[in-house]
């Protein structure tokens, strides 16, 4: 969806307005959406790098890591789309928005212009070694 939804937000947005590309889970699955598989979707597979050394001269240990392949956000690709919002059927007239942004969107998403309607956003957190870990609620101005 990302890779066919990105032309056509950004012809829309013009490279001037933040485009948000909305996904649909009707609850038939559970966690079809879920923060995981958004990031995953987005950034692809987390990796770590290990080295071994030769048989008898250490122990295996962690060189880096990164983001493995089918990647659908990078610093090049699909910038125009702002975030992603899952939005999920929680019951029969009930439903959840979530929008986790792109941290690589040439236009960002103002968490502010949907807080009037308690939409919760997500950014990466930082984790070890500088790999992005898990998403992290951003926090509306005035809140702990």
């Amino acid at each position: 969806m990302i890779r066919s939804a990105s032309p056509q937000l950004k012809a829309r947005t013009n490279g001037v307005l933040p485009a948000l590309l909305v996904v649909f889970d009707q609850g038939r699955v559970a966690g079809h959406v879920e923060g995981f598989h958004v990031r995953v979707a987005m950034y692809g597979l987390e990796q770590i790098y290990i080295a071994v050394p030769p048989l008898g001269l250490g122990q295996p240990y962690a060189t880096g890591s990164g983001h493995g392949p089918k990647q659908k956000m990078t610093e090049t690709d699909n910038t125009s789309i702002s975030a992603i919002a899952a939005l999920v059927m929680t019951g029969p007239n009930s439903h959840i928005l979530y929008v986790y942004r792109n941290r690589f969107a040439k236009v960002p998403l103002n968490p502010q212009l949907l807080q009037p309607y308690g939409i919760k956003h997500y950014d990466l957190g930082v984790g070890d070694q500088g790999l992005a870990s898990d998403w992290v609620e951003i926090q509306s101005e005035g809140e702990p």
